[in-house]
């Protein structure tokens, strides 16, 4: 599956965190996992001139001393930058990555992904799927990915996902969960919280759900045990309830607007990023995943 996996680091224990859930991903294809440790220096443009190279050297001997605890990393780098996320994201793409893995910030609860401003920037621009690492996961005994979850809606970003998430699924001898979350108008607007016919309305809408789930789980292979469940519910909560205790990792496909290589993370995605009680791995539209054809990320946009 992946091949080339980078991981942002920075000797935390957030990082630590992200760096074994990339060692896990990485584990069924040998993949290089490469960490990077982002230091904070720009070239000085000051009209005087001088160098300040001495400055660069000791902010570089750092970071590598910091990279010296990256444990598991088949590579390690350096690099400047005013911007992690922007360096991490060039140098993703300029290196064909297939994924990107962070930790969660520090303010989280054990066991939970709250996303830091760094994940959160790779989210909303990375060209690859990006990986988010809960709290403490370094910590696990035996950490696995063998129960895969996917939130699905019928889109072609969920079908990406799934494609993705059937793969892993695969690759870790797991089963495979979809869950369709469908929301009342009043779990996105108070304007709409009379129910004009809703409950009448809504039966269709889970036949249709159940239906499309159903037509996506005869398309997945037997040995997966594929399930799937349609949900009632605010999409976020109602699926990381659903999840908890339920799935090891994750997998979800963002409908954020925006351009190729400027995509947007969508509102379900951007919440689970700060809610998911497990390793949650994130396409965003228009991103490249591993073995797809590139004609496929650019239908997606």
């Amino acid at each position: 599956m992946f091949t080339k996996i980078f991981v942002g680091y920075d000797g935390s224990d957030q990082c630590k965190d992200a760096l074994a859930l990339a060692r896990v991903l990485a584990a069924p294809s040998n993949a290089a996992v490469i960490a990077v440790c982002v230091f904070p220096y720009e070239p000085s443009f000051s009209k005087a001139g001088g160098s300040d190279s001495d400055y660069h050297d000791a902010l570089q001997r750092e970071a590598v001393g910091i990279l010296a605890g990256a444990e598991g990393a088949t590579e390690r780098r350096a690099v400047a930058s005013g911007s992690p996320s922007r360096a991490l994201q060039e140098l993703a793409e300029n290196e064909n990555a297939d994924l990107l893995v962070v930790g969660s910030t520090h303010h989280g609860a054990m066991g939970r992904v709250l996303i830091g401003s760094v994940g959160e920037r790779l989210l909303h621009g990375a060209h690859c799927p990006v990986a988010v690492a809960p709290k403490g996961f370094a910590g696990a005994k035996e950490p696995s990915l063998r129960r895969v979850a996917v939130g699905f809606d019928g889109s072609p970003e969920a079908g990406r996902a799934l494609e993705l998430a059937a793969r892993l699924a695969g690759e870790a001898h797991g089963t495979i969960h979809l869950y369709w979350s469908v929301e009342p108008p009043g779990a996105t607007s108070p304007v709409f919280a009379g129910d004009y016919g809703w409950p009448s309305y809504s039966e269709k809408i889970f036949n249709a759900a159940h239906d499309e789930i159903d037509e996506a789980i005869a398309r997945l292979p037997a040995e997966l045990e594929p399930q799937g469940d349609v949900l009632s519910g605010k999409a976020a909560p109602t699926l990381a309830a659903e999840v908890t205790g339920e799935a090891d990792l994750l997998v979800l496909g963002s409908r954020g607007y925006g351009s190729v290589r400027g995509v947007l993370l969508g509102r379900v995605s951007a919440e689970l990023a700060r809610s998911a009680p497990c390793p949650l791995l994130v396409v965003p539209r228009g991103a490249a995943v591993p073995g797809e054809p590139e004609e496929a990320s650019l239908a997606a946009t």
